[in-house]
């Protein structure tokens, strides 16, 4: 009897190191399944940053396209008012020789007139 007490105690162990075992194995699959969440979740980061990198690459793109047009509108600007000051600079040298041309001209018929008087005087 004794030995079948003894058996009985053994088996009754093993349940309940089978049990230990069992909460044991459940514990490290919720860990796995935890990891396996976390590893889900960091891979879902992964793919929301990488679109959002995307994004900001064609926003840096455009950004960098406006700049370059910007600057290519600057540049003819820039020649278009060099141009006009150059213009502006052959105008009014051609505006101070018109106005001294004719100050010639009416130092010259001055001239001529008195000329003119001064043979009709003799």
């Amino acid at each position: 009897m004794k030995e079948l007490e003894q058996r009985t105690a053994n088996c009754g162990k093993l349940r309940i190191e089978h049990v230990y075992l069992m909460l044991d194995n459940i514990e490290l699959e919720m860990d796995r399944l935890g990891s396996l969440s976390d590893s889900v979740r960091a891979r879902s980061e992964a793919q929301e940053f990488q679109r959002k990198c995307e994004v900001l690459k064609t926003e840096n793109d455009q950004l960098l396209q406006q700049s370059l047009e910007k600057d290519r509108r600057i540049e003819e600007l820039q020649s278009t008012v060099s141009r006009f000051a150059g213009q502006k600079e052959r105008h009014q040298g051609a505006e101070k020789v018109s106005q001294v041309q004719p100050q010639e001209s009416i130092d010259m018929s001055e001239g001529l007139e008195r000329a003119t008087s001064a043979e009709r005087l003799e």
